[in-house]
């Protein structure tokens, strides 16, 4: 398992704001990790107070940019994208 030190700042972004298109869209839930990696493959992301639903869910590779000491996520998306993600995580069908 890799130490803190090791983990990019995404893997600890619990509850850091989320931007998109500029604007403040909702919070980090929490960031999933596949396996053992050390980096999340997808971040779940609360809504419930700009977008209708509760959650959505965001693939890391569109992050642009993290910012620890602002504790915000910035998303290569603008707030209509964000209305088109999923609620729900994806199901890999085997």
């Amino acid at each position: 398992m890799a130490s803190a030190a090791s983990e990019g700042p995404l893997a600890r972004c619990h509850g850091f704001y989320v931007l998109a298109g500029g604007r403040e869209v909702g919070a980090i839930e929490t960031p999933v990790f596949p396996g053992a990696s050390s980096e999340p493959d997808f971040l779940v992301v609360r809504t419930e107070d700009s977008i209708p639903g509760t959650f959505r869910v965001v693939s890391a590779l569109l992050v642009e940019d993290v910012d620890p000491a602002a504790r915000s996520v910035t998303l290569s998306l603008d707030r209509d994208a964000i209305v088109a993600l999923p609620e729900e995580l994806p199901l890999i069908d085997r």
